[in-house]
């Protein structure tokens, strides 16, 4: 016997070769919500943050500016650390100032497009009825050794210009 395709009711879309993107037919759980929740308010914070603080001239410290601690392994070696000058690259990205951004520390440019585009697709996502966390999940372990990878080309950057 045929089967009609013009007989197939509207909810059976095609699956998806990602476990997470097909439409969710349940409710999405809380990690859902809170990996959507994070990202909006991460790119939210970055952009308030960056129009409160003023970059440090140093090219690192202006977390400092925050009430933070300034970097130790900076202060007793004169080494810098990783995340030496990600905050004033921020900072000045978001501020219009991106090849000033990349110069201080590439890592801050990187997170200034990254997390806004990051952001978007979750919501896109969310809205499609895709469970974010569940197709974030899959991939977890590749972002993050490729976000660590790309922090420590960052960091031999900033070992080098100084």
């Amino acid at each position: 016997m045929l089967v009609d395709s013009s007989d197939q009711s509207p909810d059976s879309a095609p699956a998806s070769d990602w476990p997470g993107d097909e439409p969710s037919r349940f409710r999405r759980g809380l990690p859902h919500y809170l990996v959507l929740s994070s990202l909006v308010g991460a790119s939210a914070s970055m952009v308030l943050l960056a129009y409160l603080v003023e970059p440090d001239e140093r090219g690192y410290g202006t977390h400092e500016q925050l009430g933070l601690a300034p970097c130790l392994l900076k202060e007793w070696t004169n080494i810098p650390c990783p995340g030496c000058g990600v905050t004033t690259s921020v900072t000045l990205a978001v501020q219009g100032h991106p090849v000033q951004a990349f110069l201080t520390q590439p890592f801050g440019l990187v997170t200034v497009l990254a997390l806004p585009l990051l952001t978007i697709w979750a919501v896109m996502r969310h809205v499609q009825g895709v469970d974010i966390y569940r197709r974030i999940e899959l991939r977890k372990g590749r972002w993050v050794r490729a976000g660590l990878g790309l922090m420590a080309v960052c960091w031999v950057y900033k070992l080098i210009a100084g």
